[in-house]
């Protein structure tokens, strides 16, 4: 829900758009508000206790409520807001609120955020900006009046160094989290050390979303947190920046003995790191985590500018199988994302021998989008599209993958090779693949894509500032318009190719229906029996 708090809408001038909708969330319907401004409002009368009266009918309802002012002036003066606060009937606004969202970069209308906050809130989602007043006395409203919070999304254009004594602070007293989310490079030594100390904790993680806001890979550069060997107890679900000489360490030393359930990992290398650091990186995790099911590596450290990418690119070190295949007893493996600089070099049995020990894929990303764009411009991928048959061959509930593919008509596998199609995959990602002739390619992928499969193609840098020259850039977006063709045309192929398999298997059906009344006039006529006059075949 997007607006914020209205308490009458005949006492407000002018009145906004109010709309009451029925939304799904936590799996049960709830009522939410949406109210959209388009220029500050304010009451056109003192509130009296029958507004309220009107408003409580509703308030009851609301589950979700989200005050979000972004704009360049504010879309609630802080006069009315200090109405509501006077005049209200109860103390709780909403009495059954469950998820809060509070975004503003009005510091000073930061203190009315106490206005919505009550026991029963589960999820804060919180936006932190620059301002002359100090943070500790607001947050410390968070744990007093929200003490039974689950979920805590913090978004913030501050460093992590500027707020981290406020925010260890605040995470130190909210002992029922299960989850923390904040922008990149966020996760700090001392937040990790506090982070160990909560029960009940699941999941932590960063964002790259632009409403999450960014930090700087200085507040990470050294990542050496002190956690005890009964840390995190209950965390599943584990997001962080770091070199991987530091965080190998802290795997092997801290949550190898201490994150049993440890069953995601994510990490973003922020320098650049060789294969060998990145091999040992996936042996540490294989010896310790045979049961793990979601790994992500992004070793692509940033933001880096286009030019330097391409004069670091003989420090870049190729990853091949060699590289993955500490990971191949993991057999539990149902999500892998790799990104990397520059394209791995894995042929087609090196795919056919990941996917035999993987057959619980359902997520792969196999580096589609290489960010070193004179190497991925003018080297053509090693992978044809014969690299989608060992997928879905040997990986039947695989639903998303991402592969760097040279895609031309020359390189098709011929229908004999083709197996059973993919059943479960809704999106086929080339990132920057080069292609052909879109026609054929989508003419193949018609074969063993189902009818809702999306294809993908593009690039997701989220954190990389990229000048490309024009060159690249035209290159870049011809392969773009490429796979978007091929994406108009695979719907269309893959209704036709369904269409022929209903006709040819109707056929099918009467073909052998006439097959067997054939046999039976036939074995009647050998025993002297005369057929019956509907029944009656000619046999030529």
């Amino acid at each position: 829900m997007a607006g914020s708090f209205q308490p009458q809408a005949a006492a407000i001038h002018p009145s906004p758009n109010i709309c009451l909708h029925r939304s799904k969330w936590c799996g049960r319907h709830a009522n939410y508000f949406q109210i959209t401004y388009h220029i500050a409002q304010s009451f056109e009368r003192k509130l009296e206790p029958r507004d309220w009266s009107r408003f409580m009918i509703y308030a009851r309802r609301v589950r979700k409520f989200a005050y979000e002012d972004l704009g360049q002036t504010p879309q609630i003066n802080a006069a009315s807001l200090t109405e509501i606060s006077e005049t209200r009937t109860s103390l709780s606004l909403l009495p059954h609120l469950r998820e809060f969202t509070y975004a503003t970069i009005f510091t000073g209308h930061r203190r009315f955020a106490v206005l919505f906050m009550n026991e029963t809130v589960r999820r804060f989602n919180l936006r932190l900006d620059t301002g002359p007043e100090p943070l500790r006395p607001f947050l410390d409203n968070i744990p007093a009046r929200m003490p039974h919070l689950t979920t805590l999304d913090l978004r913030t254009s501050r460093l992590a160094s500027s707020i981290e004594d406020d925010f260890v602070h605040l995470l130190g007293e909210l002992p029922r989290l299960e989850k923390v989310v904040v922008p990149p490079y966020h996760i700090t030594s001392r937040v990790t050390e506090t982070l160990a100390k909560l029960p009940n904790l699941g999941v932590i993680e960063f964002q790259y979303l632009l409403y999450q806001g960014i930090g700087d890979k200085a507040d990470v550069e050294d990542f050496n947190p002190i956690i005890p060997r009964d840390g995190f107890p209950a965390l599943w679900d584990l997001s962080l920046s770091a070199h991987l000489s530091q965080f190998i360490p802290v795997v092997v030393d801290t949550l190898a003995p201490a994150a049993k359930n440890l069953t995601s990992l994510y990490i973003h290398a922020i320098s650049v790191e060789s294969e060998a650091s990145v091999r040992q990186y996936l042996t540490i995790l294989g010896e310790n985590f045979p049961l793990i099911k979601s790994i992500y590596v992004e070793a692509l450290p940033g933001p880096i500018m286009s030019a330097q990418w391409q004069e670091m690119e003989p420090e870049f070190e190729v990853l091949t199988l060699d590289t993955l295949k500490p990971l191949l007893d993991c057999s539990h493996l149902t999500t892998f994302e790799l990104m990397y600089p520059i394209p791995l070099r894995l042929t087609l049995d090196d795919l056919e021998t990941l996917t035999k020990r993987w057959p619980t894929l359902e997520v792969i990303d196999l580096n589609r989008e290489p960010v070193v764009l004179g190497s991925a411009m003018g080297t053509r991928s090693d992978l044809t599209l014969r690299a989608l048959l060992p997928f879905a061959r040997n990986c039947p509930n695989l639903r998303k993958l991402g592969l760097y593919l040279h895609a031309t008509e020359a390189d098709l596998p011929p229908v004999s090779e083709i197996p059973r199609p993919f059943t479960k995959l809704t999106e086929l990602n080339v990132g920057l693949s080069s292609i052909g002739e879109p026609e054929a390619v989508a003419l193949f992928l018609s074969r063993i894509c189902p009818a809702d499969c999306n294809v993908e193609a593009g690039v997701c840098w989220s954190h990389v500032e990229t000048f490309v020259d024009d060159v690249s850039r035209t290159v870049m977006q011809g392969r773009i318009n490429g796979w978007d063709e091929v994406n108009f045309y695979l719907p269309l192929s893959v209704k036709l190719r369904h269409e022929e398999k209903v006709a040819r298997d109707n056929l099918e059906r009467e073909v052998e229906d006439l097959r067997i009344r054939n046999a039976i006039l036939t074995e009647k006529s050998g025993m002297g029996l005369k057929g019956d006059g509907d029944s009656a075949c000619i046999i030529v």
